[in-house]
């Protein structure tokens, strides 16, 4: 599972981030729909970036006495959200050690497209299921291979896909890991969305505000980019969004 070039955190990207990526309102959606299931509920989100969904969920769930507590391995990561949403209970940790939280203290934990950075999931669900109460759940927002086909930066960057496919867990490996660390049941759900293109959404494509972009040759990225802006120029043109949600119950006291 390896791939030809590093993302950095640490360095710029963390501000392209904060400035051209945002809280999808789909995402949010179904991420609000789980936490409803709970009375003042505890989230939880690893791997939060620049603190986009922390904060919306903050102020979705504050009014019933809900509480987000989140963390990040990059340290530049971090000092954005605290930048851009202060007051988010932030913290730096690797989501693939222990994590900073004691036992048993949320109801749901969750993660956005971080999934694919994590390569011991028996390591990752296992901390889920300790830090979660019995009954509560891991909701983990990644993109399946039907995902990563049908996406718009496929269809502009097809040299994306052999390295997202060789980062991304299938979805049954997921599941696989989730049932080994006790959660059950299991299942997925699937969130689909097209717009039109404007200008906000080629920015964020020419400012490589997307990691898959940072994985392909410079030249494969400008020859996309030129096929991505003659095609908004063209108009009008479409912009889809694909998400997969694979989630699991915890059993057990």
């Amino acid at each position: 599972m390896r791939v030809s070039k590093r993302i950095d955190y640490e360095g710029a990207l963390s501000g392209v981030y904060a400035r051209y990526r945002a809280a999808s309102p789909r995402i949010l959606g179904k991420l609000a729909a789980y936490a409803s299931r709970y009375e003042a509920p505890r989230l939880v989100e690893v791997g939060c970036g620049t603190g986009d969904y922390a904060a919306a969920l903050r102020f979705l769930v504050a009014p019933s006495g809900g509480e987000v507590s989140d963390f990040d391995k990059a340290q530049a990561m971090l000092e954005q959200a605290r930048s851009k949403h202060p007051g988010l209970n932030v913290c730096q940790a690797d989501a693939e050690g222990q994590w900073p939280l004691p036992d048993h203290c949320a109801d749901l934990a969750f993660s956005v497209d971080v999934i694919h950075y994590i390569r011991d999931l028996d390591q990752y669900f296992g901390e889920a299921r300790r830090v979660l109460r019995p009954g509560g759940m891991v909701v983990t927002v990644t993109d399946s291979e039907e995902d990563i086909a049908g996406r718009t930066i496929t269809r502009f960057f097809p040299e994306t896909v052999p390295h997202e496919l060789a980062r991304y867990h299938p979805v049954r490996r997921l599941a696989a890991a989730m049932g080994r660390a006790g959660f059950g049941p299991t299942g997925t759900d699937h969130t689909s969305y097209e717009t039109e293109m404007v200008e906000a959404s080629v920015e964020r494509f020419r400012q490589r505000a997307y990691s898959s972009l940072r994985l392909i040759a410079d030249e494969e990225y400008r020859r996309g980019l030129a096929k991505l802006e003659a095609a908004w120029a063209a108009g009008p043109c479409q912009i889809v969004e694909l998400y997969t949600y694979c989630w699991g119950v915890r059993e057990g006291a």
